[in-house]
């Protein structure tokens, strides 16, 4: 049985470790964000700690997990429930260029007028 929990800051690679793990394992993997942050057709809310946990627990009655995102508080208990714990420690000079890049794909306006001025 695989329980993995992938833990690291602001675009360090977590997602993508994680969805590739979860292919090539044939294992779910969950975003802890969205673990925190629920989403409803009402829109998105916080979920408090005690619920955040409830929703853990019951993912793992399941049996196999790949989680992935940053150390809170309330998702401690996964550290003693994974078989595996992988931290990722990205260079920041990486992060910097994902960040980048990221908020260039969110903004694609944004990406235009930036790529105008730069040629």
């Amino acid at each position: 049985m695989k329980k993995i929990l992938i833990i690291g800051i602001v675009a360090s690679g977590k997602t993508t470790l994680a969805k590739r793990l979860s292919k090539k394992i044939n294992v779910p993997w969950y975003e802890l964000d969205s673990i925190v942050h629920h989403q409803t057709l009402t829109g998105r809310y916080k979920r408090t700690a005690e619920e955040q946990i409830d929703v853990l627990m019951e993912i793992d009655k399941n049996g196999t997990w790949i989680f992935e995102g940053t150390d809170r508080e309330s998702n401690q208990c996964l550290y003693q429930m994974a078989d595996t714990i992988i931290f990722l420690d990205t260079s920041l000079w990486k992060r910097r260029i994902r960040i980048l890049t990221r908020f260039l794909k969110q903004n694609s306006e944004l990406k235009s007028v930036i790529i105008n001025q730069i040629f």
